[in-house]
């Protein structure tokens, strides 16, 4: 359906195939066909006017409702993007940045940005949904006059009348939903806002997702800011102006992220309670944590993963305790101070090299160096190539492999139901285990 977001100037038939019931959905429609065309049936035979064919009862509906029926009718990005930066400036307003030379800096380029998507609408005058508001649209046409807003004064006419017929031009909804959420953290840096961190959080594993694309030109040009929007340091000292910065630098590669789709079930299951059970601790030790810092831990080994202590582990190489201790301190100082004590208890209370190993995976050239001696000694054929490479594949990705699955796992059992057993002779497989021996151990 032409409604809002679609530009094509040469429309001169519509068609309402549809009920419409509110308002402005209706003028947006209507006013899709108001678009100027020069030329359009030859030269100097210009697009005059435009047919409505209407096969719904839209004209009689909103000839006896011209208000339509009020609903909630979903905020466009364009909208809200608007309205969050003239947020900001209201709150840069207030006597508090007054003094501040940079926040007065960027309260002006922010009045920049909101200027230049209004004054399209100047462009657009004929176009029915900016006619309705023409009046209010004209009250602002000077650009000096936005150096004075006043929330008191302005707020509603901006956000209520203004915002609702602005029409962002870019195309990548990604970048503009990152804009949004970015310009929410400014705002929340602000007021201190208790849905700071989530935000944030958010923001951290957009930058996890790409960090892990460096096969991608445009992605590796910009790791250096990728990776310091991985580190707690940097939020916990940012200035809004340096949050605007990284959303600049970030915003066009953001697309790029792989989207998973989830599978849907349909499930018709009835619960039945046979016994209740109280559990002293549900949360276990360390409660509501476990996830977050988990979470955390994922950031911060992207963020040190050049450090010689995660190098020797992904490639299994012996590592001592002073070492696992300096990388453990690393990591302590690199979240917030009322955190470290509970997070510090979680590194070592679960092996932080399983976590490594796990989260991570091997060095996958030394995994593959360590089975080199059975393809040398050995003239395999095919089908035991394939199983090599299966356990090189698994115990790469997992960072540990049990011997038993290489008997239970479906990748193993699916290439001979016996699984190492009818691949390989006794001695080579327990050459094979011998390796696997060495690749995990001081895993506990």
């Amino acid at each position: 359906m032409l409604d809002t977001g679609i530009d094509v100037p040469e429309l001169v038939n519509r068609v309402f195939f549809k009920p419409v019931y509110s308002k402005s959905k209706y003028w947006q429609m209507v006013g899709r066909g108001t678009r100027k065309s020069a030329d359009l049936f030859g030269p100097g035979l210009d697009k005059e006017s435009f047919y409505l064919f209407d096969f719904c009862g839209n004209f009689e509906f909103f000839d006896q409702h011209p208000e339509g029926i009020p609903g909630n009718s979903p905020v466009s990005l364009s909208t809200q993007i608007f309205n969050q930066m003239l947020s900001l400036v209201f709150e840069l307003n207030k006597p508090a940045y007054a003094a501040d030379e940079f926040m007065q800096q960027y309260k002006e380029e922010l009045t920049d940005r909101l200027y230049s998507q209004f004054a399209k609408l100047l462009d657009r005058q004929q176009n029915i949904s900016v006619r309705r508001e023409l009046e209010t649209v004209l009250k602002y046409e000077a650009r000096e006059d936005w150096d004075q807003l006043d929330a008191a004064t302005d707020w509603r006419d901006l956000s209520q009348k203004i915002a609702p017929i602005i029409e962002l031009n870019d195309p990548d909804e990604y970048a503009k939903r990152f804009d949004l959420l970015l310009y929410r953290i400014q705002e929340a840096r602000l007021t201190k806002a208790p849905n700071e961190e989530a935000m944030i959080s958010a923001v951290k594993q957009s930058a996890y997702s790409l960090e892990k694309k460096d096969n991608v030109a445009v992605i590796v040009a910009k790791m250096d800011t990728i990776k310091i929007s991985l580190l707690s340091e940097f939020w916990s000292s940012a200035s809004i102006i340096d949050i605007d910065q990284k959303r600049s630098e970030l915003r066009n590669i953001i697309r790029l992220i792989d989207r998973k789709k989830k599978a849907i079930y349909h499930t018709n299951f009835q619960d039945t309670i046979d016994k209740r059970l109280d559990v002293a601790d549900p949360l276990g030790k360390f409660g509501g944590q476990m996830g977050n810092y988990r979470e955390r831990l994922e950031v911060l080994l992207i963020s040190h993963k050049n450090h010689l202590a995660i190098r020797k582990i992904r490639r299994f190489e012996t590592i001592t305790n002073a070492e696992l201790e300096s990388l453990i301190e690393i990591f302590i100082n690199d979240i917030a101070e009322n955190e470290r004590e509970g997070f510090k208890e979680y590194l070592t209370e679960h092996s932080l090299n399983l976590l490594i190993r796990t989260m991570m995976g091997l060095d996958k050239q030394a995994v593959r160096e360590a089975f080199v001696e059975i393809e040398r000694t050995n003239r395999l054929t095919d089908i035991q190539v394939k199983f090599l490479k299966e356990i090189v594949e698994s115990v790469s990705q997992r960072g540990i492999l049990e011997l038993g699955d290489l008997y239970t796992r479906r990748r193993f059992k699916s290439i001979h139901d016996g699984g190492i057993d009818g691949v390989f002779d006794s001695e080579t497989t327990d050459k094979v285990f011998e390796i696997l021996g060495r690749i995990n151990k001081g895993v506990g």
